[in-house]
C-alpha cells in the first residue's frame, strides 16, 4: 500500500468513527502528496459536508468533477451539498449528470425525485411569502383600527383614513416579506460561495 493510500485509509476510518476534523487533516495530508487524486477530494468533501462546512465541501466536490469528469460519484457528492444548501434546482442538475454516467442507479433516481419535490415546495412557499406579509400587515392594521374605534376617543375618524390604514400596512408587510425572501435567497447562494484565501491574496500583493 502506498503512503497516499495509507493516509487515505486513516481518513476513511475517522469518517466511520465520525471524527470528521481528523479525517479532513488526513485527507489534506494525502492531497499534498497527490494533488490530482479525485477520490481524496471527494472524501474530504464528504468530511466537510458532515461538519456542515458547505463552502469547503463544495469547493472539493467541484475539484473532484474537474479532475475526473467521468466519475458519477463526483457529481453525486456535488448534488448532496447543493441539496443541503437548499439549492434544489442545481442539485437536480448534478444528480442528472451523475445518473447520465450510471443510468441504472436507483438511489440517484430516488434522490432526483426528492430534490424535485423539495424544489416544488420551495417555489410554492416563495410564491406565498409576499401574500403572507401583506396579510399580516393588513391584519395588524385592522386590529389597530378596531381597537381605535372601540376606544373612548377614536383618533381615526374619517372612513378614508380607516380604509387607507390597512392598505398601507399591507403594502409594508408585503415589502418586508419580499426583503426577507431576497435575504434568504442570498444566504442560500452564499452558502456555496468560495471562501477567499486571505493568505494567498496577501502573497499575491507582496509579489505584485
Amino acid at each position: 500500500m502506498s503512503k497516499v493510500e495509507e493516509i487515505k485509509e486513516k481518513g476513511n476510518k475517522c469518517v466511520k468513527d465520525e471524527k470528521f476534523v481528523e479525517a479532513v487533516l488526513h485527507y489534506s495530508e494525502a492531497i499534498k502528496l497527490d494533488k490530482n487524486n479525485a477520490a481524496l477530494y471527494s472524501n474530504r468533501s464528504l468530511a466537510f459536508l458532515k461538519m456542515e462546512q458547505l463552502n469547503l465541501a463544495y469547493e472539493d466536490a467541484q475539484k473532484t468533477t474537474k479532475l475526473l469528469p467521468g466519475w458519477p460519484k463526483g457529481y453525486f457528492r456535488k448534488a448532496e451539498i447543493e441539496f443541503k444548501a437548499e439549492q434544489f434546482e442545481k442539485a437536480i442538475i448534478s444528480y442528472q449528470m451523475a445518473l447520465a454516467l450510471t443510468p441504472q442507479d436507483e438511489k440517484i433516481k430516488e434522490c432526483i425525485k426528492i430534490a424535485r419535490l423539495k424544489w416544488n415546495q420551495q417555489e410554492k412557499s416563495e410564491q406565498r411569502t409576499p401574500w403572507k406579509g401583506a396579510f399580516f400587515g393588513f391584519l395588524i392594521a385592522l386590529c389597530i383600527v378596531i381597537g381605535d374605534q372601540v376606544a373612548k376617543t377614536p383618533t381615526l375618524n374619517h372612513w378614508i383614513i380607516m380604509l387607507l390604514f390597512p392598505t398601507v400596512f399591507g403594502a409594508i408587510g408585503c415589502a418586508i416579506a419580499l426583503w426577507y425572501l431576497n435575504l434568504t435567497r442570498n444566504q442560500r447562494k452564499a452558502a456555496l460561495d468560495k471562501i477567499p484565501d486571505l493568505f494567498e491574496d496577501s502573497q499575491t500583493r507582496k509579489h505584485s
